[in-house]
C-alpha cells in the first residue's frame, strides 16, 4: 500500500510498519506475537483510561437545555 504524504514524500506504509517491527522485536527479544499482544494490553488500557476521562468531562459540562 502506497500511501502519499505531500506531492514530494511518498513511502510504503507497510514496509516501514514491518521493519520497525522487526527492529522492536529485536530489541525486547519477543516474538512478533508477543510484541502484537503486548501492544494490544497497552492499546486497551490507553483506551480504558481515556473512556474515563471522558466520562468525566462530559459529567463535568453543563447541560445545554
Amino acid at each position: 500500500m502506497m500511501k502519499r504524504l505531500t506531492h514530494l514524500h511518498a513511502f510504503n506504509v507497510d514496509e516501514r510498519t514491518a521493519h520497525h517491527l522487526h527492529l522492536l522485536c529485536n530489541r525486547y527479544e519477543l516474538s512478533e506475537n508477543e510484541l502484537i499482544a503486548k501492544g494490544l494490553e497497552l492499546a486497551e488500557l490507553k483506551l480504558a483510561e481515556f473512556e474515563i476521562r471522558l466520562a468525566v468531562q462530559l459529567e463535568d459540562w453543563p447541560d445545554e437545555a
